[in-house]
């Protein structure tokens, strides 16, 4: 078997390292974890740390099937996991600016005076439509 490993290009011979210690970080990290079960893990963690640990885990379940789905010659890309990925990935993002906020002193009380998101404003703007019908059929 070493032989054959031997004969692959040196750049593919890399990949497989890599890809060997990720996986073996994520075994190691994953192994931890299961141990105990979630409630155990979260009962002490502040709410933003909860966060956290679930995007974590969501990240970590969602690598591993983009990996998987490497493996068996499906490209990742085009599947509905990348999407997900990314939906993580923007709900991580949204967990570190809280995390920059607090830590730069603003307390989550300021976060009024964030802009409002599109989803926020689209229910927003049903709850004024409804208010407007409200007001018609009186």
């Amino acid at each position: 078997m070493s032989q054959d490993l031997e004969s692959l290009p040196k750049e593919l011979l890399d990949n497989i390292n890599n890809f060997d210690q990720s996986l073996t970080k994520c075994e190691n990290t994953l192994e931890q974890m299961l141990k105990h079960s979630l409630p155990e893990i979260t009962e002490n963690l502040e709410p933003l740390e909860q966060a956290k640990l679930n995007m974590s885990i969501a990240y970590t379940i969602n690598s591993l099937y983009f990996m998987y789905l490497k493996t068996q010659g499906i490209d990742p890309k085009n599947h509905p996991v990348k999407k997900e990925l990314e939906r993580v990935k923007l709900y991580i993002k949204k967990i570190k600016d809280i995390t920059e906020l607090q830590k730069s002193g603003l307390s989550s009380q300021n976060s009024s005076s964030q802009p409002i998101s599109k989803e926020q404003k689209g229910n927003k703007k049903g709850t004024n439509e409804k208010k407007r019908k409200k007001k018609k059929k009186k």
